[in-house]
């Protein structure tokens, strides 16, 4: 898998230079000074230059000026992705979160005009004049209906092409799609009949591709090594797959490994496999202590990873409400109370865009994540707006709430944006037509947290009249109410696999329900204050809480069980999240510090010192190795 993913990565890195950054440079500079391009030509054009006076007249038409804010625009999306190209940290998940919506929002920009483009087609007339010229910064333009169409066309040529050049710059869609697999981001639920099977076509067709020689060139890899990392990859995730043939045909069954632990007795948990499953003969029962051995080795490795202080950034001019990754971690958005939303390029902490439009205070905000290519903003002006990430375009705004709008999330699949709103309401709209699709009515308070399920079959949406609902969202209707907190609700997540719900609550108390039966299986108390935010490990096994208390905690989601207790910050704990790996815990705190934390034993890892005002918000990457965090302090920063 790593020669594969490596041998790409070194050639996508060789695609990009900084010849698109120079090109961009060029460009914008022409719009910023074509007053003075002007006035130099036309003073060397009275000099007897013949090349300025040619020059001039090209430039003095509708065709060029418009070529040129067309170009500034394009521009602006091939040179982020250059820069992301040209990081030395780049891997290959970062690829098509990358290209996909870098060539989609080129493609749009042959009928959809970017912001650049945007600003300028209004300066020209609707129709050609007699006189066959316009005004523009005070300079005399000429126009016509070829400069018009010449333009057009090479729009669209030029669009057409680039995005031909990117697309055959790497591998194909399908190659793109194999590699998907290996996403967890993708992959079924854990135990999932699915899983067994999961991946096969992928992996045959990634065997043909770089497993077989071709020409003069060997092949990349070992079929034989390559499928036993696959069923490896396939193990970590659910434990064991067993294959067996039964009439002739070939069949999978998985065990389940998740209590694993490095400190679990191997030869136990042989025995207790070997009782249960036939299948696990005496002449295979080694194979299984070898693979388990494995195991424990990769859930044994350290993580020590030390954060360092990276970029300091003045996100806005007043405080901020929220902060957000992407799912490769290469840009990240805030929101503000100055009624915007930025977006950002992490490994510069350069500002790609600024999304204005809303008249208050934008609240929430989220990517379509896995995809990225769209985001989503929540405003107390009671709309919420849909942006592109890549030119920051706005392409809806969504109208309907009767109050501020205080959460959202995209489904899975990004074709839906759910809406929480102080009106007591949810609403689910379309992101293709920016159409509502329905209101979620029911609740008697504000909803102040909601979450899709993995499959974006199920939402949950939390709210102040001390209740969780759980909609159907096909048919909008409530599946179950879930009864029994003593006070406001204050966060719900699903677990992973979407078998349970957490609550947290103004009660001090965190509960756990059983999605299928609405039922409330176990309440954990201890905090001795409000329970202000609640987190899975990615297993869903462990269990997060984070109080106004000051401190957090870590609990055995099945047994609910106490594991650690998280002590040290001398505030309310506003926001707690696992990394992705599960090995660290990140808190996030009003004395102005975010803590990194060991969730096995509770001690403190790390102290995220500098900001002057609360951390209100704070997140880890894909990968685990960057944090962003947000105070109100009116300052972001990034930690690597």
């Amino acid at each position: 898998m790593a020669t594969i993913f490596d041998k790409a990565e070194k050639r996508f890195q060789d695609v990009f230079s900084t010849r698109w950054l120079s090109f961009e440079g060029a460009v914008s500079s022409l719009l910023h000074n074509f007053d003075i391009l002007i006035g130099c030509l036309l003073v060397d054009e009275e000099g007897g230059n013949i090349v300025a006076g040619g020059l001039v007249g090209f430039i003095y038409t509708s065709e060029f000026l418009a070529v040129s804010h067309f170009m500034g625009d394009v521009m602006g999306i091939v040179c982020r992705v250059s820069r992301v190209f040209q990081r030395e940290d780049l891997t290959f998940s970062v690829v098509k979160d990358v290209i996909d919506p870098a060539c989609a929002a080129i493609l749009g920009m042959k009928s959809t005009a970017g912001p650049r483009l945007e600003s300028f087609l209004p300066e020209i007339p609707s129709e050609v004049q007699d006189s066959g010229n316009f005004l523009f910064d005070g300079n005399l333009i000429k126009d016509s209906s070829s400069h018009r169409s010449n333009f057009e066309s090479l729009r669209v040529k030029f669009s057409d092409q680039l995005v031909l050049n990117l697309q055959s710059c790497f591998p194909s869609q399908q190659i793109f799609q194999s590699l998907s697999i290996f996403d967890p981001q993708f992959v079924p639920s854990l135990g999932s009949q699915e899983l067994l099977s999961y991946g096969k076509e992928q992996v045959d067709f990634l065997c043909i591709h770089f497993g077989q020689d071709k020409g003069s060139h060997k092949a990349l890899i070992s079929e034989v090594h390559f499928r036993e990392e696959w069923l490896m990859f396939k193990q970590v995730l659910t434990g064991i797959i067993l294959e067996y043939e039964q009439g002739g045909n070939l069949k999978t069954k998985s065990i389940d490994l998740l209590d694993l632990k490095p400190e679990t007795d191997v030869d136990a948990v042989v025995d207790e496999i070997s009782r249960k499953e036939p299948l696990i003969t005496a002449s295979k029962a080694d194979q299984v202590r070898k693979l388990i051995q494995r195991l424990q080795e990769k859930l044994a490795q350290k993580d020590d990873h030390h954060f360092y202080l990276f970029k300091v950034l003045r996100a806005h001019i007043l405080p901020l409400t929220n902060v957000g990754f992407n799912k490769s971690g290469s840009s990240f958005i805030t929101g503000s109370y100055d009624r915007t939303c930025k977006v950002w390029d992490t490994a510069s902490g350069e500002e790609l865009h600024t999304l204005e439009g809303h008249k208050n205070v934008v609240y929430a905000i989220a990517f379509n994540n896995p995809y990225g290519d769209k985001i989503a903003t929540g405003s107390f002006d009671k709309t919420c707006k849909l942006w592109s990430s890549e030119t920051g375009k706005c392409y809806h705004t969504y109208r309907g709430h009767s109050a501020e709008i205080v959460c959202l999330s995209f489904n899975p699949q990004s074709s839906i944006i759910a809406t929480g709103s102080m009106d007591t309401t949810a609403k689910l709209w379309d992101v293709q037509t920016g159409s509502e699709l329905v209101t979620l009515s029911g609740h008697s308070a504000e909803i102040i947290s909601l979450s899709f399920n993995s499959t974006g079959s199920q939402l949950i949406t939390g709210s102040f009249d001390h209740t969780v609902s759980v909609w159907d969202v096909k048919s909008g209707k409530r599946i179950h109410t879930l009864i029994g907190h003593k006070a406001e609700i204050s966060s719900a997540q699903f677990n992973w696999d979407c078998s349970l719900i957490a609550t947290g609550s103004m009660d001090k108390t965190c509960k756990i329900w059983d999605t299928p039966s609405g039922r409330c299986i176990g309440t954990l108390r201890g905090h001795d204050d409000e329970v202000l935010d609640v987190a899975f490990d990615y297993t869903g096994q462990m269990l997060l809480t984070a109080s106004a208390d000051g401190t957090a905690r870590c609990y055995n989601a099945v047994t609910h069980q106490l594991i650690s207790k998280f002590e040290g910050h001398e505030g309310e704990i506003s926001k707690i999240t696992f990394n992705p790996q599960g090995t660290s815990v990140l808190t996030a705190s009003s004395d102005k510090t975010a803590r990194l934390w060991d969730p096995e034993n509770g001690s403190c890892k790390q102290i995220l010192e500098g900001h002057t005002d609360e951390i209100f918000s704070c997140a880890f990457n894909y990968e685990g190795n960057t944090i962003i965090t947000g105070s109100k302090d009116n300052t972001c920063r990034i930690w690597r």
